[in-house]
């Protein structure tokens, strides 16, 4: 662009033979074209100062990229753990309460033996005491029948006195007269 510039101020209008640029734009802008001259010569004298600026500023930005990079791995691994924990946690909790839930299954089950050994021992016990009164009863009536047997055995009244006393004489074999 600078190049075009300087070739505008050397050209000259064909028909006049004047130059192209008035002298007041001609004069700002052969101003300018020595800022910028001056500027390039202390650029070009300066460069190797700005190249170890621009390296700097490079590696910082890169030391920056990978500090960066480094903490994002870091909160990852982080963020990471923390899951794993949280994972592990309810994995626990989910292991602790199917015990808790196989605990108390057992107990039911255990408790449901119980009461059923406990029935069937009152089954048995009262099994026992019908049997036990069944046998009382049979054995009451046979008393009474045998009583009633022995009451019907026995007369009554005098005779019934005499057949005593003569079967009592006969089992003590004694003779006693009255």
């Amino acid at each position: 662009m600078m190049e075009k510039q300087r070739a505008r101020c050397s050209m000259v209008d064909p028909v006049t033979s004047q130059p192209r640029l008035g002298p007041k734009t001609l004069a700002n802008v052969q101003d300018l074209l020595r800022q910028y001259d001056a500027v390039k010569l202390v650029m070009e004298v300066d460069a190797p100062l700005r190249l170890q600026v621009e390296t700097m500023i490079c590696h910082l930005k890169e030391e920056e990229i990978a500090q960066k990079e480094e903490e994002a791995a870091r909160e990852r691994n982080l963020k990471a753990a923390q899951q794993a924990a949280e994972l592990e946690r309810d994995q626990e909790q989910v292991r602790i309460r199917q015990e808790a839930r196989e605990r108390e299954a057992r107990q039911r089950r255990n408790e449901q033996l119980r009461i059923e050994a406990l029935a069937a021992a009152a089954q048995k016990k009262r099994e026992e005491r019908e049997k036990e009164r069944t046998e009382a009863e049979r054995q009451r009536k046979v008393e009474e029948q045998e009583r009633k047997r022995l009451d019907a055995s026995i007369s009554r009244g005098k005779v019934g006195l005499e057949k005593s006393i003569a079967m009592l004489r006969k089992s003590t074999d004694s003779e006693y007269v009255d």
